[in-house]
């Protein structure tokens, strides 16, 4: 359950936001890059018990490269000498100084999470200081609140868009979403978040181009050609799972299966790619895409349906459907990589009316601390803006462009 803004699950806007912390570089030698981190399986931790994670720790005579974050505790430091000189690496009260070609081994234990100042020796120069973000990997246990800095841009962003349900519908004290509200509690949840209409496709058009296109009903592909840039086009790598699909880009209704649930259809510029990236979504999810888009099927995604015929039955099966859901997005290699970023929002209120658009959106990456509670007012262009922030994109569509970031307020 979500507790007052008095203690841990305070608005964010209470808090002092954590620094991003500065990457140190000197005289144009002085790289940050990813070393020899060693890939986790999908179904286990970074580094179990009694093991540790290697990495490496280049020295030249003018710089050193290290990695800028890892995810253990528990660290096997392969030191190697790439200079003329005999150089020193020191980090939480260890040091190494591997003679001119050669290579030292240290292994260290850091006491938490954090950031630890680390220092290489330079010929001729000062010392060159950094700092190494240590962090654990993120489980379906504790998927938030294992590293205490984000990176500058993730490799993957995840959009799960579920249906017609009002932030009391799911967020309330008798609402029955266990699954969710553990989740909120775990991460973080936008409680001002707001759709921009009514009925389901233009939030669909609006939240993927920035802007609603002139679309005001839920007709198919073909009523709606749109030859606009969105999202999927702007990323280039993207892949949307649609959950129930009968064939891959499948551009009518099929039983569970809504076409107007499924954005990409609605692009010109993306038909001739869509035979291959809008494809079913199967059990184990494939997020290695920069952007996946995740549409779960009518009964799933909280819509009205035969699977359910009252709001709380439709929260309850949707709930039920998201928590298992979610564990397999937590155990993918992309998610453990601290990389990724999830994001669960709802369409549209249960009430037609734009001005009652009060929906639920969930905030889920490895930095944000665990009952974040942003009470700033964002909407779907808001989370359009941060997933091409995320991303590393530089333009922004449409109404994204003076819509407010969510970064600082989930520190992700």
């Amino acid at each position: 359950m979500l507790r007052p803004s008095h203690n841990r699950f305070a608005p964010t806007s209470q808090r002092r936001p954590a620094s991003r912390g500065a990457v140190l570089a000197a005289a144009g030698i002085a790289v940050l890059a990813l070393a020899a981190l060693a890939a986790a399986p999908a179904s286990g931790p970074a580094a179990v018990a009694g093991s540790r994670l290697a990495v490496t720790v280049r020295l030249t005579d003018r710089g050193c490269i290290v990695p800028p974050t890892v995810l253990s505790r528990s660290l096997r430091i392969r030191v190697v000498n790439r200079g003329r000189y005999v150089h020193t690496f020191t980090i939480a009260g260890h040091h190494s100084s591997p003679r001119p070609g050669t290579a030292a081994v240290l292994r260290v234990r850091f006491p938490r999470i954090g950031r630890y100042a680390y220092t290489c020796s330079r010929h001729a120069l000062p010392l060159l200081r950094g700092r190494l973000i240590v962090g654990v990997a993120p489980t379906a246990a504790k998927p938030c609140g294992v590293v205490p800095a984000p990176p500058t841009v993730y490799s993957h962003v995840v959009w799960i868009v579920m249906e017609n349900k009002s932030w009391h519908d799911v967020m309330g004290s008798s609402a029955p979403a266990p699954n969710i509200k553990r989740l909120a509690g775990l991460c973080g949840v936008a409680a001002a978040f707001s759709g921009e209409a009514h009925p389901s496709l233009p939030n669909y058009i609006a939240m993927t181009s920035g802007g609603t296109q002139g679309v005001t009903d839920d007709a198919g592909p073909s009523s709606h050609q749109l030859s606009v840039n969105n999202l999927f086009q702007q990323v280039g790598d993207w892949r949307a799972l649609e959950e129930s699909m009968p064939a891959p880009c499948s551009t009518s209704d099929s039983g569970d299966y809504a076409v107007r649930h499924n954005p990409p259809l609605y692009y010109v510029g993306l038909h001739t790619l869509c035979a291959a990236r809008d494809i079913l979504l199967r059990a184990r999810p494939d997020i290695s895409a920069r952007f996946t888009f995740v549409t779960p099927n009518g009964c799933h995604n909280m819509h009205s349906s035969s699977c359910a015929s009252t709001i709380q039955d439709q929260v309850r099966v949707g709930d039920a459907w998201l928590g298992p859901f979610l564990n397999a997005v937590f155990a993918t290699r992309q998610y453990r990589s601290g990389t990724t970023a999830v994001i669960v929002t709802w369409d549209e209120s249960s009430h037609g009316d734009p001005a009652t658009q009060r929906i639920p959106t969930l905030v889920i990456a490895p930095s944000i601390r665990p009952g974040t509670v942003a009470t700033k007012q964002f909407d779907h262009y808001a989370l359009l803006r941060t997933t091409e922030e995320l991303l590393g994109l530089h333009a922004f569509l449409g109404a994204a462009a003076s819509a407010p970031s969510m970064r600082a307020a989930f520190h992700f």
